[in-house]
């Protein structure tokens, strides 16, 4: 009978650190502003559709590294220092062209390398539709 209460604790204990080592397995992301009319509704939309699938670094805290640093993010070598620093796997940024129903999401995805890995473009933010195109979009590039 020790025997078995022994292997139930030791069961538990093992489904619990496996818990912990995929929870710790989730990729570290910083999502940079959006520009142009509507970027902090696509910004808000990409965060939303990953929640949950990534620890998130805060934002804050990438600028502070890139002013201090003197980092251009615009570039390779300025997103690679910054997942560095950070311990970031990836970096979400982006625009919106145009205005109103007829304007488009661009998402841009930075790897560790600082390297583009990935583009998607989606719809106009701050619509049903286009709030639901940019998270699927987010979601697609992360996988």
């Amino acid at each position: 009978m020790h025997r078995f209460f022994c292997g139930i604790i030791g069961l538990a204990m093992l489904g619990c650190l496996s818990s912990r080592t995929a929870e710790a397995q989730q990729p570290k992301v910083v999502v940079l502003d959006f520009s142009g009319a509507g970027g902090s509704t696509a910004r808000v939309q990409v965060l939303r559709s990953l929640r949950g699938q990534v620890e998130f670094a805060k934002k804050a805290d990438a600028e502070s590294v890139a002013a201090s640093q003197s980092l251009k993010l615009d570039t390779e070598r300025g997103r690679k220092s910054l997942c560095e620093e950070l311990g970031i796997d990836y970096i979400f940024w982006g625009r919106v062209n145009g205005r109103g129903a007829s304007a488009r999401t661009e998402i841009r995805v930075a790897g560790a390398s600082g390297a583009e890995l990935t583009g998607y473009e989606a719809g106009a933010p701050g619509t049903t539709e286009g709030n639901e195109l940019i998270q699927e979009a987010a979601r697609a590039a992360l996988a």
